[in-house]
């Protein structure tokens, strides 16, 4: 994998709060990238954040991290792999400091 699909999805989620990138991926696994890319599936996430509150987390960061999700499943799957390859190896390092 060469430097350019790194800076292409460090150009995308660097700017996210990493937490937000995660619980995106997460939700990206869990709901699919078609039904993510699919606007009616979508919205209705979005909508279903301001209909139900949430006493772990504001209404706006969980709209974000859908936002986020939406484009990871947006990105070239190359630069999704690689994304995702980097977590894994930014968790392990974490935990060999412990």
């Amino acid at each position: 994998m060469g430097d350019d699909c790194i800076k292409e999805y460090k150009r995308i989620l660097g700017k996210n709060n990493p937490l937000q990138n995660q619980l995106a991926l997460t939700l990206l696994l869990e709901k699919g990238r078609e039904n993510i890319l699919d606007d009616k599936f979508y919205n209705a996430m979005l909508k279903s954040v301001e209909e139900k509150s949430s006493s772990f987390m504001t209404m706006d960061f969980q709209k974000e991290y859908i936002k986020i999700s939406r484009d990871m499943a947006n990105m070239p799957l190359n630069d999704l792999y690689e994304f995702i390859k980097d977590e894994i190896n930014i968790k392990r390092d974490r935990n060999k400091e412990r």
